[in-house]
């Protein structure tokens, strides 16, 4: 695949149009070799410098024009003066500060030739909600005979073809690279998981998507976004920037911001829209636009999801004879509500409920089913938004009949100060107790649950690993439940 990629640098200087400042030692070679990670120069490779919030790519200019790169990309004026002299054969491109990303995506789409020009694309974005609806998409379609490609937060599905996710939407290189391998392999529809990073970055380029779902905002990452404001406008940027004339917005019309978003052409929904609502043994029931819907899922932000789905099947050209038998077939997502039934007669469930709003949401869920106690376990990720730790306490003490804090990617903050945010939320002391090592919670859960207690351990999913004092180890939430299942 790598032997069909390439662009002549003046051809990709003329697309970067207004991004670039000035353009040292021209010439127009050709480059077949792309990376903005400086361990992967090949000789005559081309390399983007990307100021990122840890790494600055500019510190390893040198170590790439050692490598014998024909091609910097950075908008360091002091790079290039301090280098272009001396390697007259390698081009510098200086671009404009802070479109480092940006620069990134558009260099990408054309090294692989555009690929997404060729796809349908299905976007989900959002707070919570986007792995389970783009999985319900994705199941649809697949269903309905499509050829499809699924990118999200748990892996990169192409056409059964899996492979690790290392972001929630992939980097630019990433994207472009699994979407011209998707084309390679016959694939007609792309589904894709939106982060608020990607919007803000640009990590899409010129993509257009021809259906976009908005499932909810609620506080999170602002850590990054500093306000819910500058969070809604990352969001707001994909419908306005990556979505088609004629492509549809799937709007959660019951969340405030979904509000704002409605001006645009869009498919709203409501759960006022949904009638005979009810919670069985195996999922949830509803009808909705004349359809009677039954999917082995729980709880209503589900419905809220599936509706979701059911927008952007249609706009996708699906049948709802079809979508229908496909939603009561699904197989559910890792990590999202995933029972394990254990010897004591509690039912666990592992959750990656990891904002106040999930939580709460997932809480409720559970609390539809029949249950004495729902006991909850979760932490709080270090290094990341404190505003929302408080918060989350302050949701598993509305849900909960016993609460115990733990840890959940400490990453390198310092686990004391991460329970001491959390804490703060409660107002009953009593409810809550703190175990911060996370295997030992979920078996001090297990320990004081009954036959036909519920317990809910949140935060971590899918994951398969926790990161303390800046080490990743293997954990996973459902293999420690696994232990005590029956």
């Amino acid at each position: 695949m790598e032997s069909k990629c390439g662009f002549y640098i003046n051809d990709l200087v003329s697309y970067l149009g207004e991004f670039v400042k000035s353009v040292k030692n021209p010439q127009n070679l050709f480059i077949d070799q792309l990376t903005h990670d400086s361990r992967q120069v090949e000789k005559a490779g081309a390399f983007v410098a990307l100021k990122g919030n840890s790494v600055d790519g500019n510190k390893f200019i040198e170590s790439v024009l050692q490598k014998g790169a024909s091609l910097i990309l950075t908008s360091s004026v002091k790079v290039i003066d301090e280098f272009a002299p001396k390697y007259p054969e390698t081009v510098f491109v200086q671009f404009l500060e802070n479109f480092d990303y940006a620069v990134l995506a558009k260099a990408a789409e054309c090294f692989y030739h555009f690929p997404a020009k060729h796809l349908t694309l299905a976007g989900v974005t959002g707070t919570n909600g986007k792995t389970t609806t783009c999985y319900l998409i994705n199941h649809i379609l697949r269903n309905a005979g499509k050829k499809t490609a699924l990118f999200g937060t748990i892996s990169y599905d192409i056409d059964g073809d899996v492979y690790d996710a290392t972001h929630t939407t992939p980097d630019p290189m990433q994207l472009q690279k699994y979407l011209s391998l998707a084309l390679e392999k016959g694939v007609e529809i792309v589904v894709m998981e939106v982060s608020s990073h990607a919007a803000d970055q640009q990590r899409t380029g010129s993509a257009k998507f021809d259906a976009v779902g908005f499932t909810n905002l609620t506080g999170d990452h602002l850590d990054y976004h500093e306000s819910m404001q500058k969070y809604f406008n990352a969001k707001r940027s994909i419908f306005v920037n990556s979505l088609k004339s004629d492509g549809l917005a799937v709007i959660n019309l019951d969340d405030e911001w979904g509000r704002k978003l409605a001006e645009f052409n869009h498919c709203g929904y409501s759960f006022e829209l949904v009638s005979n609502y009810q919670i069985t043994a195996v999922g949830t029931e509803f009808e909705f636009d004349g359809l009677k819907v039954d999917v082995p899922l729980f709880g209503k932000f589900n419905v809220y999801n599936t509706l979701c789905a059911i927008g952007v099947c249609r706009k996708l050209g699906v049948y709802d004879q079809t979508i229908i038998k496909a939603l009561k077939a699904f197989k559910g997502v890792p990590g999202r509500l995933q029972a394990v039934h254990l010897r004591n007669g509690a039912l666990a469930f592992v959750d990656y409920a990891h904002t106040d709003d999930a939580l709460v949401n997932v809480g409720k869920a559970l609390l539809e089913l029949p249950h004495n106690r729902l006991i909850t376990v979760f932490g709080c990720g270090g290094d990341r938004d404190r505003t929302k730790r408080p918060r989350m306490a302050k949701a598993a003490e509305l849900v909960s009949d016993i609460v115990i804090v733990t840890s959940d990617n400490s990453r390198t903050e310092e686990i004391d100060q991460i329970v001491s945010d959390i804490e703060k939320g409660f107002e009953n002391s009593s409810i809550y107790q703190v175990e911060t090592d996370r295997a030992n919670a979920i078996a001090k859960a297990i320990s004081i649950a009954e036959e036909g207690d519920i317990i809910l351990v949140a935060g971590k999913g899918h994951e398969d690993y926790q990161i303390e004092n800046g080490v990743t180890h293997h954990f996973s939430d459902l293999e420690e439940l696994q232990r005590f299942a029956k």
